[in-house]
């Protein structure tokens, strides 16, 4: 099966060269860095997180050291790795100017992607890495981040759809709004219970998703609709099984949690693919 347009120019290796060799010397010169303070207890004072109080996870709470728990930090790099990707078609755009849709029109919603990437790959790096109340603080801020987003942009083309503006202001608007909701819901995040709002914000997406792809003459690739479901779906289940001490070796570098930061940033990626891959309106050809 042909591998479905995403409106890139380049081969699929052309476009992971530059993200994967950015991520192996990034996380070289990280493991460098922790390596050689590895039993510095940085955050010694700092006030814990739930997972610091009780132990939610599997993974052992390493307090005597810099990086609390191993597994579950160290995964935190493949967000980087997908907001690497988001980046790299950003550039592309910016480029080539690809004209297929709202999203390869404006490089600037690829960046915001990269953006949400990074920002849940640190808060939650800085999260696993302390087990502080502060480090969980930015770890569902970014959470929600990565989850909103693709809601908004939705609605945006939805409403593009009903009513046709200025696409230059629209998406400054839509850039402004992200940050906006960022910071709003960065600002309530002790007033959200996450296992209510997480799966809320994915029935959003799909929701909104599934809006625009029966309204519109140009419909998404819906294939990365449902690899994005697959993963997250994969991901949901290896996190209860660690919640609840089914999959557990307390010792082991091999942590549910941690697959649950791969496999929900495969969603989220599969999910970006999937807005980026909707295709031009067939026009009829003229008598």
């Amino acid at each position: 099966m042909q591998f479905p347009n995403i409106h890139y120019r380049d081969s699929l290796s052309s476009l992971l060269k530059g993200p994967t060799i950015i991520f192996i010397i990034t996380t070289a010169i990280l493991a460098t860095v922790f390596y050689l303070v590895w039993d510095v207890n940085m955050w010694q004072g700092w006030t814990l997180g739930s997972n610091g109080t009780n132990t939610i996870f599997c993974e052992k709470n390493r307090l005597d050291e810099f990086i609390r728990q191993r597994a579950n930090t160290w995964s935190n790099l493949a967000y980087l790795f997908y907001g690497l990707v988001c980046a790299k078609l950003a550039l592309h755009d910016a480029t080539n100017k690809p004209q297929g849709n709202f999203v390869t029109r404006n490089p600037a919603i690829s960046w915001l992607f990269g953006f949400t990437f990074l920002y849940l790959c640190f808060g939650s790096f800085f999260f696993h890495a302390s087990i502080t109340r502060i480090g969980q603080h930015f770890d569902m801020g970014g959470t929600y981040a990565l989850v909103a987003f693709p809601i908004l942009i939705n609605l945006v083309k939805i409403y593009k759809h009903y009513k046709p503006v200025n696409e230059a202001k629209l998406t400054m608007a839509t850039v402004v709004a992200a940050f906006i909701v960022f910071a709003l819901l960065f600002a309530v995040k002790w007033h959200m219970n996450s296992s209510i709002a997480l799966p809320a914000f994915i029935v959003g997406i799909i929701i909104t998703s599934l809006w625009y792809h029966f309204v519109s003459k140009a419909p998404y690739r819906m294939l990365f609709g449902v690899m994005a479901i697959l993963s997250t779906s994969a991901a949901f289940f290896i996190w209860w099984l660690d919640r609840y001490k089914h999959w557990c070796d307390p010792e082991s570098l091999i942590q549910g949690h941690a697959f649950w930061h791969v496999l929900t940033g495969l969603g989220g990626f599969f999910v970006y693919l999937m807005l980026r891959s909707e295709q031009p309106i067939a026009r009829p050809v003229q008598e």
